[in-house]
């Protein structure tokens, strides 16, 4: 993505047990959120500085629970960036309506 886009986090826990929760934080922000086995939670972030900024699971849920990590690589602004599809209008009306109700 590019600096300064919003972005927009849809996480699922599709754990088995029914008390194994997840979670799921950006290091050096203040988004972080626990997500239970069978739901799914939305999370808005912006992506305000050129970079990469490690994602990881913020709840201990396993022993396999530090592979739970991966980066999010932040372009400059103004950068062209191959296959970038902006969603549909009404996939992003959808998710405010839903983030207007928490």
């Amino acid at each position: 993505m590019n600096q300064g886009d919003e972005v927009f986090f849809h996480v699922t826990n599709l754990e088995q047990d029914i008390d194994i929760t997840h979670g799921f934080g950006i290091l050096m922000s203040n988004c972080d959120m626990q997500v239970e086995p069978g739901e799914t939670k939305t999370m808005r972030w912006i992506a305000d500085k050129a970079g990469v900024t490690p994602f990881y699971c913020s709840n201990f849920c396993s022993a396999l629970h530090q592979e739970m990590q991966g980066y999010i690589e932040v372009w400059p602004a103004g950068t062209k960036i191959a296959a970038v599809q902006k969603p549909r209008p009404e996939l992003v009306a959808e998710v405010n309506a839903l983030l207007a109700k928490r």
